[in-house]
């Protein structure tokens, strides 16, 4: 089984940098004042990405993404870790670029993932996109 594809969409974890963000702001450098506010950040991509593994002699050696909207996302960055049936990270990856590109077809990423867990031991993949 050199290609293990495994589509992990139901439940990829989309930590997209979107919806309502914090932020805080100083007064001056010599003021006392702390303020803070919020605004809200457009998502680069509001649907579903798409996961599938690779695999070399039974252990995971590298993650595509797909799904990644094009133009939105082109720009960001992207990392991800491969988790277990417990939640705990057993690889990661990134951050990378997602590359800009001249169609407007939804972009993949392809990123190497270490350590190289076993085949079986990924349950889910957590991304996060920051940016563009």
């Amino acid at each position: 089984m050199a290609m293990k594809s495994a589509l992990l969409s139901a439940s990829v974890a989309l930590l997209l940098t979107a919806g309502v963000a914090a932020a805080g702001t100083l007064g001056g450098v010599g003021g006392l004042a702390l303020s803070a506010g919020n605004a809200s950040i457009a998502a680069c991509d509001s649907d579903t990405l798409t996961t599938l593994f690779a695999t070399t002699a039974g252990n995971v050696t590298a993650v595509t993404v797909g799904g990644l909207a094009d133009p939105g996302c082109e720009g960001a960055s992207l990392s991800l870790s491969v988790v277990d049936s417990t939640g705990a990270s057993i690889a990661s990856a990134g951050p990378q670029t997602i590359p800009a590109d001249a169609g407007t077809i939804d972009n993949t990423l392809l990123l190497s993932v270490s350590p190289n867990p076993l085949a079986e031991a990924p349950t889910a993949v957590e991304i996060v996109i920051a940016g563009p």
